[in-house]
């Protein structure tokens, strides 16, 4: 661009001076920033650049009034920024007009491109009374007077003009810096022969922060604070823009977002409070009589009795049939469950990472405030949804197929946000070929059972010989264009200022006007809101009031005329020099995305009432197939991380505590101690016991097992010693499909046997103890001399006889 030049940053030695003064004054002037120090009022007036390398610039914020008309002066507004190396002495602002008409919608564009004549016929300068040193930017005002105005032209037609920036007014002066611009006239004073009917598409999409679905607490709240609280763009936009024809283009998982994990998990090793009163440690040395192993010498460190759990504290067995409806379950906590801690024992361990904690309230409190201010959005304005999450259907179409977009696309509007309105359109990020446009209206169809879904696509990108905004191409997909050059003066990046932006848009569509004896229509489409300027919408918007060859709509009716227009259309191919950044979702994202939704999928196989759990963390993954991760690869690596991370240490925190046991019998159930450390219910938990040798046995696994949420539960195994020896049983849990629970590392916990089975050591205890007795007895009889019985005592009389 003529008359623009660059800052070349000042350098200096260690000991030495700044080439010129100025450069002095340059670092001095950084390092007054640096330092925090505030510039004093009488210095207001300019403000130091923030780049470090920054460029001349005129900015235009305002032109008063927009169409200026004979007997009317002029006002310009702006603001002038010094990138050069000197100091700007004396800053002359001066308005040149050319003879040039700007009549069509190219003379526009090519003059406010640079490409046109310079102007050369001075209007009007404002003298600064200050220099302007470098790297530092002045506002300015510059009034033109009616009589300095060509009353003379009496049509309504562009005046090409430019603006200036001269060191000191002389004649000759060369321009330091220059802004092409247009001055809309209204000389006729009356209704152009045609007019132009312009709608005006504003999307209220979610920015690419991370922190919105995989965080929780204060950072996701400052997040969602950001994005739609007081203040954000979205605010800004809506209050803008009360009132006025347009229509909002929303982001259902504004009003509806999923839940968010708590990634704040206790360890895994964590107890609950209240820990079972222990008993007095009974006998270690078991009775030939014993039907169930004893408890081993307190002296053997770890060692635990086989009737009671594994777990080394010689506790007695808790019960051992929990509550099948999920123990301490206290019902499913939403956004919106604000109910205080329970103060049960299990209390101390912290919850399933789905729900988001207390103070996340506020969340929902933003959420109802923005869904309400699109109930009463008022009558101008129409309201057409995305789909959940605006995923990047182009991107998904090419990484994962039809398939990945039917996925996306398969969600429903709920009832609260179909009664507010039940159209949902197509916005492809970039401009799809017609196989791709096919593959997603061919996703769409058979995800929601319906006819294609409107598309928005560039205008430049449809040709049809039907003049409009409302197309059908010949496979029936119904199109509307929108207008991509004024469309992109609704750009965070557009050049000039607000100002500017209103001018060009005002003789773009005064062209449009004079170039047909017909009405026309044109759609612009603000940029999704990351990209978009809200000031420049909000300007732009109502610029187009009490505009003689202007009238605003909502965008309801060409998409009504879309049903109407005939299958004509054909799709151009895309034009690349204009399209978004690259998104980061690859077909390694989707495979890495799609391995965790299946673990989630399978912790919804044990968890009681899951359904509010999978669909939370499925919508939450879903956020990461958005469009606005576009050129924000970083952040939509550390959502997918957080995501990811949290989603494991729920298995993480299901987990068998080891033990050493002796088993000093034949067969006896063993205590094996299962920990849930989530804050809900588990059902149809898979306990698995192998003994890595084959000197014990288990000769039945144990029922598939329900656990209460928070909770420490023994389960009851029969075991079966097969000959002596020390053997580790490994203990592992597993969902009904196999998926493995417990700590990450993949080794199932060890239980530790010292197996002495009754018929291999009782009976030789028997016999130490029988032998010496028997052995004693024998010697004793050997030893001891035979004696004689002595003689009894003789009778007096003989018997009596019987007989008689």
């Amino acid at each position: 661009m003529p008359g623009r030049d660059r800052l070349t940053p000042v350098r200096t030695r260690f000991g030495g001076a700044p080439r010129t003064g100025a450069a002095l004054l340059s670092v001095l002037a950084t390092l007054i920033l640096v330092l925090g120090f505030s510039i004093p009022l009488s210095q207001a007036s300019t403000t130091p650049a923030t780049a470090e390398d920054v460029t001349s610039s005129i900015t235009v914020s305002s032109v008063s009034p927009a169409v200026a008309k004979p007997d009317t002066s002029l006002v310009i507004i702006g603001r002038i920024t010094n990138g050069g190396n000197d100091a700007i002495a004396q800053p002359v602002v001066r308005l040149r007009l050319d003879d040039a008409r700007l009549t069509t919608r190219s003379d526009v564009d090519d003059w406010m491109s640079g490409s046109g004549s310079a102007a050369t016929d001075e209007v009007g300068q404002a003298v600064l009374d200050r220099p302007l040193e470098p790297g530092k930017s002045v506002p300015f005002q510059l009034s033109i007077q009616a009589d300095q105005l060509p009353s003379e032209v009496s049509a309504q037609t562009n005046l090409a003009a430019t603006l200036s920036v001269t060191d000191g007014n002389a004649a000759g002066a060369p321009a330091k810096m220059t802004l092409p611009t247009v001055i809309p006239w209204d000389g006729a004073g009356k209704t152009p022969p045609s007019t132009v009917t312009v709608g005006w598409v504003v999307p209220l999409t979610l920015p690419a922060d991370p922190n919105l679905f995989s965080s929780t607490g204060a950072t996701r709240l400052a997040a969602w604070r950001r994005a739609i609280g007081p203040g954000s763009a979205v605010d800004r936009l809506m209050r803008d823009l009360r009132g006025l024809p347009v229509t909002w283009l929303v982001d259902p998982s504004m009003v509806e977002p999923p839940m968010s994990p708590d990634p704040d998990l206790p360890a895994a090793d964590s107890e609950p409070e209240g820990n079972p009163t222990e008993t007095p440690t009974p006998s270690a040395t078991p009775t030939p009589s014993a039907s169930e192993p004893q408890e081993s010498d307190p002296t053997d460190s770890g060692a635990t009795s086989p009737g009671t759990d594994a777990t080394g504290t010689g506790s007695p067995t808790p019960s051992s049939t929990p509550d099948p409806s999920g123990g301490s379950e206290s019902g499913t906590p939403t956004e919106s469950d604000t109910s205080p801690p329970s103060s049960s024992p299990s209390s101390s361990s912290s919850s399933l990472p789905t729900m988001p904690p207390a103070d996340d309230t506020s969340v929902n409190t933003l959420v109802t405030d923005l869904r309400q201010r699109l109930v009463n959005r008022g009558e101008a304005q129409s309201l057409w949804w995305l789909p959940y999450g605006d995923p990047d259907v182009v991107a998904l179409q090419k990484a994962g197929g039809e398939q990945s977009v039917r996925r996306l696309l398969d969600r429903k509007l709920s009832p609260a946000n179909a009664s507010m309105s039940n159209i949902v359109v197509n916005w492809p990020a970039t401009q799809p070929t017609k196989a791709e446009l096919t593959s997603i209206t061919g996703a769409w169809r058979g995800a929601r059972n319906s006819d294609a879904p409107a598309t928005l696509l560039p205008s430049s990108q449809v040709a049809d010989d039907r003049a409009g905004v409302a197309h059908r191409l010949t496979n029936g997909t119904p199109v509307l264009g929108y207008d991509q050059r004024v469309s992109r003066l609704l750009d965070r990046d557009g050049e000039g200022g607000d100002g500017q932006r209103v001018q060009r848009y005002l003789a773009t569509t005064l062209a449009m006007a004079r170039s047909s004896t017909q009405n026309r229509d044109l759609l612009a489409l603000a940029p999704r809101l990351d990209q978009a300027a809200p000031e420049a919408v909000s300007s732009l918007i109502r610029a187009s009031v009490d505009v003689p060859w202007l009238k605003g709509a909502s965008a309801a009716a060409p998409l009504r005329q879309t049903a109407r227009a005939p299958t004509s259309a054909r799709l151009q191919s895309p034009n690349p020099s204009r399209d978004a950044p690259a998104s980061p979702i690859t077909r390694d994202s989707l495979d890495r995305a799609a391995s965790d939704r299946r673990l989630l999928n399978d912790m919804g196989t044990i968890l009681v009432d899951s359904g509010d759990v999978v669909a939370g963390w499925s919508a939450a993954y879903d956020e990461l197939s958005s469009v606005r991760w576009r050129g924000q690869n970083t952040a939509h690596q550390t959502a997918l991380n957080r995501l990811g991370t949290a989603l494991r240490e729920m298995p993480a925190k299901i987990s068998v505590r080891p033990g050493s046991i002796n088993f000093f019998t034949d067969e006896s159930e063993i205590g094996v101690t299962v920990v849930n450390g989530l804050n809900r219910g588990l059902r149809n938990v898979r306990l698995t016991l192998e003994p890595r040798l084959a000197i014990l046995e288990v000769p039945d696994q144990p029922e598939p097992l329900t656990l209460g949420a928070d909770t420490r539960d023994t389960v009851r195994v029969d075991f079966k010693a097969l000959s002596s020896g020390k053997v580790n049983v490994d203990a592992t849990l597993s969902t009904p499909s196999g998926m493995p629970l417990g700590p990450a590392d993949d080794a199932p916990t060890q239980l530790q046997f010292t197996v002495r089975p009754t018929g291999s050591w009782l009976y030789w205890v028997l016999g130490a103890v029988a032998g010496p007795i028997l052995v004693v007895g024998i010697y004793r009889s050997l030893r001891t001399p035979r004696r004689d019985p002595e003689p009894g005592p003789i009778p007096d009389q003989p018997p009596e006889s019987d007989d008689d």
